[in-house]
């Protein structure tokens, strides 16, 4: 057997291991969950043509979705299809992850919290990717550029200049306001 061919199933051994254990399963479920919503953001910007104002409305669609996951039952549902399917499957059961103790020489002998219920562990975890996903949506579609950006598509689209237009040198309002007119 050669070389590569026992890299192969050595690697194709860990994976087996990694998915057939409910922790993964459990990650791959809040994962979709999350990612599903995001996926919403991508096709309006995929466009050749978009409006900025176009572009915002599915940004406050995923808002709302992430706001309607931030329910209790909400985690607690996905966490019972992941435990029927682990069982479905005959998957090792979601359990906590092991915890490493720091080397005593960089930390004192305090002992730290740590969560002994798998569902309790997991829960923060879902919580985390959730804000963490809400806030950097916020963060990408609250700029007060995207605000400029929509007053000046506003402007294009009735033919209306308004003061927004001096913000950029490169732009001539009277010109523009002759352009706009004839369109």
């Amino acid at each position: 057997m050669s070389y590569e061919m026992l890299l192969s199933c050595g690697t194709t051994n860990g994976l087996l291991d990694k998915f057939g254990q409910g922790n993964t399963c459990l990650g791959m479920f809040i994962a979709v969950e999350i990612f599903s919503h995001l996926e919403n953001l991508s096709k309006p910007h995929q466009e050749r043509k978009q409006i900025v104002s176009r572009a915002l409305a599915p940004a406050e669609t995923v808002k709302c979705a992430f706001t309607d996951l931030g329910r209790e039952e909400k985690f607690d549902d996905i966490f019972e299809r992941c435990n029927s399917y682990v069982e479905e499957l005959d998957l090792e059961p979601v359990k906590t992850q092991r915890i490493r103790k720091p080397p005593k020489k960089y930390f004192s002998e305090a002992n730290c919290h740590v969560e002994t219920d798998a569902r309790k562990y997991f829960h923060n975890q879902f919580y985390e990717a959730r804000d963490t996903a809400v806030v950097q949506t916020g963060v990408q579609f609250q700029q007060s550029l995207m605000e400029q950006y929509k007053k000046i598509g506003t402007i294009l689209i009735p033919g209306e200049v308004s003061k927004v237009v001096d913000n950029y040198l490169e732009i001539d309002s009277d010109s523009l306001k002759l352009q706009v007119s004839i369109i």
